[in-house]
């Protein structure tokens, strides 16, 4: 494992015909690939874990984010320790400790990441997950997305892969409002949880970038669009909607095929997962439900077990019922018009279509 960064520009050319005219939609991805917060770890693990190289694993910058978005996932953050106390610890007592950061979860996987990490530093990424990613977004737009990528092997126990802008705050790199896209993937995670084999896991590391590229590419797409003017932070029912549409058809594009093939095995989470939401969307109306519980309902919507996350799941479906029924140019046309248009979407299919579940709006 020597590469420890690398680049992956892939330029994605589409062409429509409209108006008897070639409209040309053109779409880059450049990713900057971090191998190294992964590289050192496994590497420590095996020189069994040096007091002396603390300090330097603690100063990586993917170090640096993963250690800044676990801080931010939890409500007190007086109550964890900082990655480098974590390690301190870990070390000292690897078979008792509960490492805050998932070191257990690392330590015991170490051999299948590494595995892992090797076959991604050798594998392009194939140019299809690029394509499944920008799928829905309008013809004649034009997308350049930057990003850099930091496999690492800690982190939050729902983090196996998210999108955050980060900077550096005093030398360092933070999780903020506003900065540089980063995606984070917590190898540790994709082993412990996505297949037996590296090609499994690799299969579905592929499918989760196209999830998570989506995301870039539909942030910078929201930023020219006058579709997506700013909301307040406590107009729950909107940012709910916003929810529904981004992740639900990330989720979609990550799981379409297994959706396609197999819908009746996933029905039961769509009845279960409709009624969460019509609940929230009631929620939010009420006076009787405080602002900090109204908080805690919308990040449910996207935090948590796959199957509990109520609003990226209902969008999910929804997205699977809006191209099945409609085709995929009415989730192209949500994407233009804004989150509004997603849920006006299904709920008129809904109306044509009675055996959908029913949107309480």
């Amino acid at each position: 494992m020597k590469k420890i960064i690398s680049t992956l520009m892939i330029s994605v050319f589409f062409l429509s015909c409209s108006n008897s005219e070639k409209e040309e939609n053109t779409q880059k991805i450049k990713l900057v690939q971090n191998f190294e917060s992964s590289i050192k770890i496994l590497e420590w693990f095996d020189n069994e874990m040096p007091k002396d190289e603390i300090e330097y694993i603690n100063s990586l910058s993917g170090i640096e984010i993963m250690e800044s978005n676990v801080l931010l996932s939890n409500p007190d953050t007086n109550a964890i320790l900082f990655f480098k106390e974590d390690l301190i610890l870990f070390r000292e007592n690897v078979k008792e400790y509960e490492s805050e950061y998932g070191l257990n979860i690392a330590f015991k996987e170490r051999k299948r990441t590494a595995n892992l990490l090797s076959k991604i530093q050798t594998t392009n990424f194939d140019t299809l997950a690029i394509k499944r990613a920008l799928q829905f977004f309008p013809k004649g737009t034009q997308l350049k997305t930057d990003a850099n990528v930091y496999y690492v092997l800690t982190g939050w126990e729902w983090g196996d892969a998210y999108v955050r802008n980060v900077k550096k705050v005093n030398g360092k790199y933070k999780v903020a409002e506003t900065g540089n896209p980063a995606l984070v993937f917590n190898l540790s995670l994709f082993t412990k949880l996505y297949g037996e084999t590296t090609e499994e896991q690799f299969q579905t590391l592929t499918n989760i970038m196209s999830h998570e590229i989506f995301h870039f590419a539909f942030n910078e797409f929201k930023n020219e669009s006058t579709n997506y003017p700013l909301i307040s932070d406590n107009d729950y029912k909107h940012q709910l909607f916003r929810t529904v549409q981004n992740e639900g058809i990330a989720h979609y594009i990550d799981i379409k095929k297994v959706l396609i093939t197999n819908f009746s095995d996933f029905e039961k989470y769509q009845k279960e997962n409709f009624e969460k939401l019509n609940k929230a969307i009631i929620s939010f109306s009420s006076q009787q439900i405080g602002n900090e519980d109204k908080k805690k309902i919308l990040q449910c919507a996207n935090v948590g077990k796959y199957w509990e996350k109520y609003g990226a799941i209902c969008g999910m479906f929804m997205s699977y019922h809006i191209e099945r029924l409609l085709g995929k140019e009415a989730i192209t046309k949500t994407i233009k018009n804004g989150a509004e248009s997603f849920i006006e979407t299904y709920i008129e299919l809904q109306l044509q279509h009675r055996e959908l579940p029913k949107l309480e709006i």
